[in-house]
């Protein structure tokens, strides 16, 4: 089977995650919801109604759980469409950058707690 061949290249281990996602992109101003695919240490996968090109900054708020939402920006790094659908998927990577330095622990403390229940 191809999918038991292909290797896997993430750097770190991402998790499921359904959780809701409001985003503003920067640059134009404009704000919108949406549910996040998974996320891991690094970024976060979104699903989009509009195309968002590469290297976009977005500034986000993360609802890790239904009490736990944290602000969080981000640069897409990769966009596809989905097939047979209107919709894409971007993969979004956290920016090293001060402002996010508590964000970045908050996402890692929820990760080990995630990873732990499994």
């Amino acid at each position: 089977m191809i999918a038991d061949r292909v290797q896997e290249r993430r750097r770190v281990k991402r998790f499921v995650s359904e959780e809701p996602v409001q985003f503003e992109w920067k640059e134009l101003g404009q704000t919108g919801g949406t549910v996040a695919y998974d996320i891991s240490s690094s970024g976060i996968r979104l699903n989009f109604y509009d195309f968002v090109p590469l290297n976009t900054e977005l500034a986000l708020q993360i609802h890790l759980t239904t009490e736990s939402i944290v602000g969080c920006l981000g640069r897409v790094v990769w966009i596809e469409r989905l097939r047979h659908m209107e919709r894409y998927q971007a993969g979004i990577e956290f920016l090293d950058r001060e402002e996010n330095i508590v964000s970045r622990r908050m996402i890692n403390q929820f990760l080990a707690q995630h990873q732990e229940k499994e």
